[in-house]
């Protein structure tokens, strides 16, 4: 059975993957699953494809078990599990995560790792392990600039905030969600931040955004957040913190962003006309406004090249 070309990345967490590469092709398998979720009718699932139920449930279920990830569709790999000589697979994390981090190229990585984290490791290797997960352009030792790419909707969103005085010593806070595979948002305006609030815009974006969200990590840690601030949330979410890298960059794309496109634009003679007006940005932002780092697609765009949310045409979470 061949296999049908869509471009779409799994996920960069290395955690549960063996050595197969990163980047895949759905299967045709993914039709099954896809009609059956349509008719919930097993008996027309196999006339429709021609197969027996029992291949329609062992793939089902193997699809269920998973989460519902395509790549669960691929037969497995023959490969051993087993290679002494590979670099392990947290190296590997670590090698990932600083180019994420950094852009840089194989050679300055090679004394970033060295330096910051004590890996010692070969210009070569680093540059084939890049390559191996489609994370460089195989023919050249130079970032393809895509970091979103390696994300589908939901595996990152960063939450962040920024203080602003804007109208008559009124001070408000800007709290956004941030998904970093399609650079959809979620913002609100408060007049108070603090864990109450927190936790109600966390339920707030699980509720909106139209894919499920596998990790949060924020970018301040002043507010002291354990895992029993919102124990029920961890229970299905990973909680965590950004480096200071991490923070530099979803500092640029919100903060210098809003400060640019949206805050020094114009003066407002009220908050509710402030907070009007912001809403529509943030609708123009996820809804028309192309990013230079998802190839000049709109964040709307970039979320329903993923199959699962073609059927999507306007993101609104007012």
């Amino acid at each position: 059975m061949e296999t049908q070309t869509v471009l779409i990345r799994n996920n960069t967490n290395l955690d549960n993957l063996k050595d197969d590469v990163k980047t895949k092709v759905f299967h045709p398998r993914l039709a099954w699953m896809m009609y059956y979720q349509q008719v919930h009718n097993i008996k027309k699932v196999c006339e429709k494809f021609g197969i027996s139920r029992k291949t329609f449930y062992k793939w089902w279920w193997r699809y269920y078990k998973s989460g519902y990830q395509a790549v669960s569709l691929f037969d497995k790999s023959k490969k051993p599990h087993k290679s002494p000589s590979a670099t392990p697979i947290a190296i590997i994390q670590k090698i990932i995560n600083a180019k994420e981090i950094t852009g840089y190229g194989p050679r300055k990585l090679k004394n970033y790792l060295l330096e910051n984290l004590n890996i010692k490791i070969s210009e070569r290797t680093i540059w084939k392990i890049l390559k191996k997960y489609q994370i460089i352009n195989p023919n050249s030792f130079e970032s393809d600039g895509v970091l979103c790419n390696r994300f589908l909707p939901g595996d990152e969103v960063y939450v962040t905030t920024y203080s602003l005085t804007p109208i008559n010593n009124s001070k408000i806070f800007i709290i956004s969600a941030f998904d970093i595979s399609t650079r959809l948002r979620i913002s609100k305006i408060l007049h108070a931040y603090n864990k109450t609030e927190l936790y109600k815009f966390l339920q707030f974006i699980i509720d909106k955004f139209p894919f499920k969200i596998k990790k949060i990590k924020f970018t301040e840690q002043n507010l002291l957040i354990t895992r029993n601030d919102f124990q029920d949330l961890t229970r299905q979410i990973q909680l965590s913190f950004t480096n200071n890298y991490e923070k530099e960059l979803i500092e640029t794309e919100i903060h210098k962003y809003d400060k640019k496109n949206f805050w020094d634009q114009a003066e407002y003679d009220s908050l509710e006309k402030l907070e009007s007006n912001f809403n529509n940005y943030i609708r123009l932002q996820n809804n028309h406004t192309s990013h230079e780092t998802l190839g000049g697609l709109t964040p709307l765009q970039k979320l329903r090249n993923v199959p699962f949310y073609r059927n999507i045409i306007y993101f609104d979470y007012s």
